[in-house]
């Protein structure tokens, strides 16, 4: 069955792989070259795929749609200096649903979800009451969807040309507010919502405030519901809406 010793070994040591359930080395290191290979393709430094030998070739095996879909990426950026108002308010104090607002305030909530006809963002307003629903497709994730949120509630609050008012703007996401209050961004979108944060903020006093979600808060049920409304929307436009996060081309890959 075997011609020599060596087979014999190669043999033995992929039923061992096998039995312990480890990724054949081979695989692995494939899959390395293609994350390699799509980072360059990331930074618009795409390797010579045209090479028929070597590990450049495996490239040209890699045929997922997501990875020639534009990405959510960008060259880092740093804001050190933001005249956004970022909080993470104790839990305690929504024990008793809604807390007092300031009289002059303006009141948003923010939020964002995933349903199997795709993933959706909703905005509400209190005082006076608005609301806004938003398709935005399959290949959005809930993370994406809440900062694509609080875009569209700062570029509302701008419309509106705001000067001088107290804007409180509240998402139940706190990744998404961690991600907003980090310095370096790594994210076009996050990118872009910190921008019209920033611009709202250089006109108002603007504050980004974590609440409780499924906590039983009317007003962030409001823009829960608004989030689910827009599942029966249908997306205008081409697919993807918004750049594909890198945990989708990694996954990609992956497969």
């Amino acid at each position: 069955m075997f011609n020599n010793q060596e087979e014999l070994h190669i043999f033995q040591c992929t039923l061992s792989i096998y039995a312990l359930e480890l990724t054949p080395l081979v695989l692995v290191i494939m899959a390395e070259v293609k994350k390699a290979l799509y980072r360059l393709h990331i930074f618009k430094q795409p390797a010579n795929c045209k090479t028929e030998a070597g590990l450049l070739s495996i490239w040209k095996n890699v045929s997922d749609l997501i990875l020639d879909m534009r990405l959510d990426y960008t060259i880092p950026v740093y804001y050190y200096y933001s005249k956004i108002f970022i909080v993470f308010i104790d839990w305690d104090c929504w024990r008793n649903k809604d807390p007092a607002f300031p009289e002059d305030a303006l009141i948003w909530f923010t939020d964002g979800s995933r349903a199997n006809s795709g993933t959706e963002s909703g905005i509400f307003h209190l005082r006076p009451n608005r609301s806004f629903s938003f398709p935005l497709g399959k290949f959005v994730t809930v993370f994406h969807n809440e900062i694509y949120a609080i875009i569209q509630c700062a570029c509302e609050n701008l419309k509106w040309a705001y000067k001088n008012k107290r804007i409180l703007i509240f998402s139940d996401s706190q990744v998404a507010v961690k991600v907003l209050s980090s310095p370096k961004v790594t994210s076009g979108l996050v990118a872009e919502c910190l921008d019209a944060l920033s611009a709202l903020a250089s006109l108002n006093e603007v504050t980004l405030a974590c609440v409780p979600g499924h906590y039983g808060i009317p007003l962030n049920e409001e823009a829960n519901k608004l989030a689910r409304q827009a599942s029966a929307m249908l997306l205008l436009g081409p697919e993807p809406a918004l750049g594909i996060p890198k945990c989708l081309a990694r996954e990609a890959i992956k497969n």
